[in-house]
């Protein structure tokens, strides 16, 4: 039952508990914190878990990602370094490219998981018995947190990823 501002909870659960004797009163809260607390708990465990889990598989592909493509184009490379381009110069430009794909694949999929991420999800589970599931969406981790942390960590994969190969010996590289 919704009360209005103002209103004692307590005092109305106590009002209501003597009017109607046989029947139990109980707070909403307490009674779902009394009965899925722990699930509670144990999702946000679950949650922290996958975030992890997902921030070390995106620094893993883009690392792979990345020594491939600097190997492929380590002719190119030598060729810029050889015109006076300097090996930081050339890692930027790594950089932007892949910070370019990161942001417009981060913008996409927040819009997607806005738009038809609820309705994929009730879709799955709803084979496992659930019938609606609701997904709650905190705005400044989806357009802000995730994001940024993203940008983190894939920058300091290409920054340790591209070190090695954009330096060297350009003799060799020139040869290929």
């Amino acid at each position: 039952m919704n009360v209005a501002a103002g209103v004692n909870i307590q005092e109305k659960m106590n009002n209501y508990q003597t009017t109607y004797g046989f029947a139990k009163v109980t707070d909403v809260r307490d009674y779902t914190q009394q009965t899925l607390g722990n699930i509670i708990d144990q999702m946000g465990v679950i949650v922290i878990g996958g975030m992890i889990i997902t921030v070390l598989m995106i620094v893993l592909i883009t690392a792979l990602f990345l020594r491939m493509l600097v190997s492929k184009d380590m002719s190119q490379m030598a060729i810029m370094r050889s015109i006076g381009l300097t090996s930081k110069q050339i890692r930027h430009q790594y950089m932007a490219a892949t910070l370019m794909v990161l942001v417009l694949g981060t913008l996409f999929g927040a819009l997607a998981s806005n738009y038809i991420g609820e309705f994929l999800v009730s879709l799955a589970m709803s084979f496992m018995g659930a019938a609606k599931i609701e997904l709650v969406q905190v705005v400044w981790q989806t357009w802000l947190l995730w994001p940024l942390l993203l940008m983190v960590a894939v920058a300091i994969t290409l920054s340790v990823s591209c070190k090695p190969a954009v330096k060297g010996d350009l003799s060799a590289r020139l040869k290929v």
